[in-house]
């Protein structure tokens, strides 16, 4: 920490351009988004920080349909995002419908030994 405070910074995530949030102090910095948790992709996600100046270079290359990865961020976190839990691979209906199946069938082929 070199001791900066009440710097403005602004994220650029896969969502676009978002404002960060800044704690009463001024020392803790916040990036938040929505994402669909549906489509939410996981792995490595890049996060880069811009300051004011670093902003507005950003805003006039996007303006400009320039490239903008020229513009240098101030800093750039990289967030593993491990995905969405889905739910399981195969439903526990599936499983007691298997299981019902197989002791049925089990049922029956002993009866009809002792039968035999």
């Amino acid at each position: 920490s070199n001791g900066a405070r009440d710097v403005s910074l602004y994220a650029e995530t896969f969502d676009g351009i978002v404002g960060v949030a800044r704690s009463v102090d001024g020392v803790k910095y916040q990036v938040s988004w929505v994402e669909d948790v549906a489509t939410a992709a996981s792995g490595e996600r890049p996060i880069k920080l811009f300051d004011e100046a670093g902003y507005a270079a950003l805003r006039k290359a996007q303006r400009g349909n320039e490239d903008t990865a020229t513009v240098q961020p101030v800093a750039t976190i990289n967030l593993y995002h491990p995905g969405a839990y889905r739910g399981p691979w195969v439903q526990s209906e599936t499983m007691a419908i298997l299981a019902a199946i197989f002791i049925y069938y089990y049922a029956l082929s002993q009866k009809n030994k002792l039968m035999a």
